[in-house]
């Protein structure tokens, strides 16, 4: 991928993020080993630059992109997503990028990351009144990322299944922790014969059925109600590809 309009940027990311020195010894005890790039900040920036530089191709500026994912990259990034799940990984790329970022932003006088082993002498996650420093509130965190991913619901493919589909559905409610709707929204459109002349009747029946065991097999609470209405639909599409009468047991 290295292009001789800027050598230096790319010996810059490679060296960085290969750099041995910014290593610790492999023969040293694993217990107290710590790895990891000292110079990531230099390497995420320079990755950043290279994704923003509109002189280099296309292709090269997504790679870029993709190695340092963050809301300066994102619009790269998502220029080169195609199918519903690139899009989806995309997302949580960011979302994680960023989460880590401004963690070791907080920490960044005793963090190894950014300033090496000798940021650990006074302790490597403390503050200088020797508490853990605050890395914001977990739950707003998760709040945004799921507002964010609820886009999904609406994204506009180039390619694969688009995203209404109902696995992508499926799909983003169970991301999204709203598995009980899912399968009581499921289990309604059944009693009401929503899906009977849909081509993917059998196939859909067949993955609520499985999913409905799987998160009983996890002991992960689930409606009983929609339990019911699924699995008797399954059977039936059973009953009427093999010829035979099933029966649920209590």
């Amino acid at each position: 991928m290295a292009s001789s309009e800027h050598p230096g940027c790319v010996a810059v990311s490679v060296a960085c993020y290969w750099d041995e020195n910014a290593m610790e010894d492999e023969d040293a005890d694993d217990s107290q080993q710590w790895r990891g790039n000292v110079r990531r900040r230099m390497w995420k920036n320079t990755c950043e630059r290279v994704a923003l530089n509109q002189d280099l191709p296309s292709a090269e500026r997504a790679l870029y992109a993709a190695l340092a994912p963050s809301a300066v990259t994102s619009i790269v990034l998502k220029a080169h997503c195609r199918t519903w799940e690139d899009h989806l990984w995309a997302l949580v790329s960011v979302a994680c990028e960023e989460r880590l970022s401004a963690g070791l932003a907080k920490i960044e006088r005793e963090c190894f990351w950014e300033g090496g082993l000798g940021a650990l002498e006074d302790g490597a996650t403390t503050t200088s009144d020797g508490q853990v420093p605050d890395l914001g509130d977990e739950e707003s965190w998760e709040e945004d990322v799921l507002q964010t991913l609820g886009a999904l619901a609406d994204v506009q493919v180039a390619d694969g299944a688009p995203a209404d589909h109902p696995y992508h559905i499926s799909q983003l409610h169970i991301i999204l922790d709203r598995t009980d709707e899912l399968l009581e929204s499921f289990a309604n459109g059944l009693q009401e014969g929503l899906y009977l002349s849909a081509p993917e009747y059998p196939a859909m029946t067949r993955f609520f059925a499985y999913l409905c065991l799987f998160l009983q097999m996890i002991d992960m609470p689930v409606s009983p109600y929609a339990i019911q209405i699924i699995l008797e639909a399954y059977l039936q599409v059973l009953e009427v590809r093999l010829g035979i009468t099933v029966e649920i047991r209590p």
